[in-house]
């Protein structure tokens, strides 16, 4: 894919500051880019949200929790099935996911499986 398609987040994280701030707000430069993405195919207005947690997010917030050790954090295997089988059944809520589920198509979303013990 192309970096032309991303030309607002490109353009943003040229500044330091900016690249720096989403560094910090552990967002990534991924999250504007899957924000760009899906605002060019579906009709995303200023009450919406979108949110992207990568593994490193969970790892981050888990290593703070008292008594646990992190054993595997990893993305699981089955991320296309279960969002295939959800798709599949008539829930309104699956149905109003399609459209997102074909603009995404299988580029960011992901499960991710966190295995810990506790000490």
């Amino acid at each position: 894919m192309a970096n032309t398609m991303y030309t607002f987040t490109n353009q943003f994280i040229s500044n330091e500051k900016n690249y720096e701030f989403l560094k910090t707000a552990m967002m990534g430069q991924n999250a504007m880019r899957v924000a760009e993405e899906l605002a060019s195919y579906l009709d995303i207005n200023k009450n919406m949200r979108i949110l992207d947690l990568g593994i490193a997010w969970w790892k981050d917030l888990w290593s703070e929790a008292e008594g646990i050790e992190i054993a595997d954090i990893s993305e699981m295997n089955c991320c296309k099935q279960a969002w295939d089988e959800w798709l599949a059944c008539p829930n309104p809520y699956a149905v109003s996911d399609m459209k997102m589920m074909e603009a995404e198509g299988g580029k960011y979303f992901n499960l991710i499986r966190l295995i810990a013990k506790v000490i």
